[in-house]
C-alpha cells in the first residue's frame, strides 16, 4: 500500500556455503561499488583492497583439495570478504538512510539486495502505566541490533530532564516492570542491548507521567 513503507533495508543475500556462488557475488558488489566511485566514494575497505581480499579468497578457493588444510584457510579468507562487505552494506545503508529518495536506485548501484521495514512497528521503546505508581516498558531491541544474539537489557530512568540516571535492574529479555514510583511525576526512561561482543548505544529517552 502506498504510505506504508518506512525505509529500505540493503542486505547482502550471501551465501559463503557454496564457494563459488559467493566468490561470484563478492565480484558483483566489487563491480557495483569500484564502478561507482561518485556514488560510493567513501567504502571500507578501499575498492582496491576489497579487491585484493577477493582475490586472496580465490586463490585459497582453488588450493582445496591440493594442500593439506586448505579449506580452513579459505574459510579465514572468506570471513575477511564478509566482514568487508558487511561494512560496505553499512555505507550503503547510511547513504539510503540519508536519501531515501535514492535508496532503490544506490541498491542496485552496489549490486546489493532490500527488503521493505513497514511503517507501522513497534517504537524503539515504549513505555505505559501500570497499577498506580507503575511504569510497563517494552524495547524493540531489533532496532539497535537485528541479530538473533542473546541479550541482556540494561535500563534506567530519571525525574531531572536527563540529568541524572538511576540504573534499574537488568533483564533477560525485552519487557520490565517499575514499581514504587511517584504519581503524577513525569519520568525519563531509556535502555541499551548487551551481547557477548559488547554494549550498545543507549536508546532515545522516553518520558511518561506516572499515574
Amino acid at each position: 500500500m502506498i504510505g506504508r513503507i518506512l525505509r529500505l533495508r540493503v542486505t547482502l543475500g550471501l551465501t559463503p556455503n557454496k564457494p563459488l556462488v559467493f566468490l561470484a557475488q563478492a565480484d558483483d558488489i566489487y563491480t557495483g561499488l569500484s564502478g561507482n566511485p561518485t556514488l560510493f566514494p567513501n567504502c571500507n575497505p578501499t575498492a582496491p583492497v576489497l579487491l585484493g581480499q577477493i582475490q586472496d579468497a580465490k586463490t585459497a578457493q582453488q588450493n582445496v583439495g591440493k594442500i593439506k588444510g586448505a579449506s580452513a584457510v579459505r574459510d579465514a579468507k572468506f570471513k575477511i570478504v564478509v566482514t568487508s562487505l558487511e561494512s560496505e552494506r553499512m555505507m550503503v545503508q547510511w547513504l539510503c538512510d540519508a536519501t531515501p529518495d535514492q535508496a532503490a536506485s544506490l541498491i542496485a548501484a552496489a549490486r546489493m539486495t532490500s527488503v521493505t521495514i513497514p511503517a507501522r512497528q513497534k517504537p524503539l521503546l515504549g513505555a505505559r502505566n501500570g497499577p498506580s505508581g507503575t511504569v510497563l516498558l517494552e524495547a524493540n531491541a531489533s532496532l539497535l541490533d537485528g541479530t538473533h544474539r542473546r541479550k541482556t537489557f540494561n535500563w534506567r530512568m530519571t525525574t531531572d530532564g536527563e540529568k541524572t540516571f538511576t540504573g534499574l535492574p537488568s533483564t533477560p529479555v525485552g519487557k520490565t516492570t517499575v514499581s514504587g514510583l511517584t504519581p503524577l511525576t513525569t519520568y525519563y526512561f531509556r535502555f541499551r542491548a548487551t551481547t557477548r561482543k559488547g554494549s550498545g548505544a543507549y536508546s532515545q529517552v522516553v518520558s511518561l507521567l506516572v499515574l
